[in-house]
């Protein structure tokens, strides 16, 4: 499975990583069962700086939303600003009890010039790396765009 994701959509999961920097941004991403990211939904994050955990009452809301829609929840996106894109091990721990992909925007919020995407999803007790596909672009592990 890749995930596949419109420039605009993109640009709604940078937008809201650099609104809420210093914090991490957490999110879903739905779609189609075959990866086509569809919709962006926002949570808040409750958790304490360097960490995220979503309201409990806007997730519900949100997944509900997604059902309502007719879509899948394909996956949860957070961010890591100043960051890498790689899972911690406390971003290990919460994608094991998920089915879905988990996607990392790692970005430099002092320049805005680079970032990283990357998505993984927790499999039979392993990480495994998902490819994330921007507007005709494959974003592969390690792969990191300057934007300037």
């Amino acid at each position: 499975m890749a995930l596949h994701l419109s420039e605009d959509l993109f640009r709604e999961i940078e937008e809201l990583s650099t609104q809420v920097c210093p914090e991490e941004a957490i999110g879903l991403l739905a779609g189609e069962a075959g990866g086509t990211v569809k919709s962006v939904l926002p949570l808040r994050n409750i958790a304490p700086l360097g960490r995220f955990l979503a309201d409990p009452y806007e997730q519900f809301q949100a997944e509900r939303a997604i059902k309502k829609a007719g879509l899948k929840l394909l996956a949860i996106f957070h961010s890591h600003p100043w960051g890498g894109a790689n899972l911690s091990p406390e971003d290990l721990s919460f994608a094991q009890h998920w089915e879905c992909a988990h996607v990392v925007f790692a970005f430099n919020p002092d320049t805005r010039h680079q970032w990283e995407l990357r998505a993984f999803i927790f499999k039979q007790g392993s990480v495994e790396e998902v490819p994330v596909k921007i507007e005709g672009e494959l974003l592969l592990k390690s792969n990191i765009k300057d934007r300037a």
